[in-house]
């Protein structure tokens, strides 16, 4: 398993967790530091490892905490390398492999997590959880927490995933400088309430668009490769450049070609937000409720924009003629 994911099954009253983090997480002492670890080394760190996660890693309900029955740790071979000690060369490895059975009092109808345990402020884990029942599978979801977004709720109820998904559909566009800033040009080439409504409509229905058919797994590729997630940034970028050309050159297109445009444009930054809930990518649980939550959010988010930039030239323009 690579570093940062990790996989959860819950049977019952026990869940079977594995995660693969770097060995760097940890406060090691008697080891050269560094994130390294060999077997040596995890042997005599083992007990003070296993002491982190139990303080650092809560599972459970939100109402009470699992108990952790087993703490294993392992050194996977992908991470090894090869270091010199002491004139000698030494196997030592960056990752660190945790394996866990935890117990339940009842079967757990959705599931806290929450972590204190990382490496640095760019660290993240991606779970995939599922509930099953022997060999079937009843219910299954991705999530992803990080240093910034430390926990996460699976298979939670209606009420809390629309705001959960509302709050992050609104962050992401406010706190997203690139989307926030695409919008921003595109309002102020012109601000007449014709031109607001028709550019406004092609960029959300776009984005919804594109953000729906990714997150229900109509558009399969592996978007969120190295390559491929390149890409998309590259072209939001570029997509600020677009929108400011005519301001720069003083041309104004036509409302139609404008309007077909931004309908693409916004198709770029829809896969941009597709990347801020992966957890609904081809996984069942209320994914159409994420959908609308976090398109919700952009959507307030959005209005909330345009909104003070009417009010500012409103301001503006009552000072000009006073």
């Amino acid at each position: 398993m690579p570093t940062g994911h990790g996989t959860i099954n819950i049977t019952g009253k026990k869940a079977y967790i594995i995660i693969s983090v770097s060995a760097a997480s940890f406060d090691l002492k008697e080891t050269r530091g560094a994130g390294l670890l060999n077997a040596d080394e995890l042997k005599i760190n083992g007990d003070q490892i296993r002491e982190q996660i139990r303080e650092g890693l809560f599972i459970g309900t939100q109402k009470s905490r699992a108990t952790f029955e087993k703490i294993l740790l392992n050194l996977p071979e992908s991470g090894q390398i090869e270091t010199e000690i002491h004139g000698h060369n030494r196997q030592t490895n960056t990752d660190l492999t945790i394996m866990i059975v935890a117990q339940f009092e009842a079967p757990p109808d959705s599931l806290f997590l929450r972590s204190k345990i990382w490496a640095s402020a760019k660290d993240s884990i991606k779970f995939k959880t599922t509930v099953s029942e022997g060999e079937k599978i009843l219910r299954s979801e991705l999530g992803t927490i990080s240093m910034s977004r430390p926990e996460y709720v699976f298979f939670a109820d209606s009420k809390y995933v629309a705001l959960s998904s509302f709050s992050s559909g609104f962050e992401h566009f406010i706190l997203g400088w690139d989307h926030l800033l695409f919008f921003v040009l595109l309002l102020i080439a012109s601000i007449t309430f014709k031109r607001w409504a028709i550019v406004g409509l092609c960029f959300t229905c776009a984005y919804a668009g594109a953000f729906s058919a990714i997150s229900l797994g109509w558009l399969s590729f592996p978007l969120w490769s190295v390559v491929s997630e390149f890409i998309v940034e590259s072209v939001i970028l570029l997509s600020l450049l677009v929108v400011s050309i005519p301001n720069l050159i003083r041309v104004r297109p036509s409302l139609f070609c404008e309007g077909i445009v931004v309908g693409v444009l916004g198709i770029v930054h829809g896969l941009g937000f597709a990347s801020a809930m992966s957890g609904a990518q081809s996984f069942d649980h209320l994914v159409e409720l994420k959908i609308f939550g976090f398109v919700g959010g952009v959507f307030v988010a959005q209005f909330l924009v345009a909104f003070g930039l009417w009010a500012v030239s409103r301001i503006v323009t009552a000072m000009q003629n006073s």
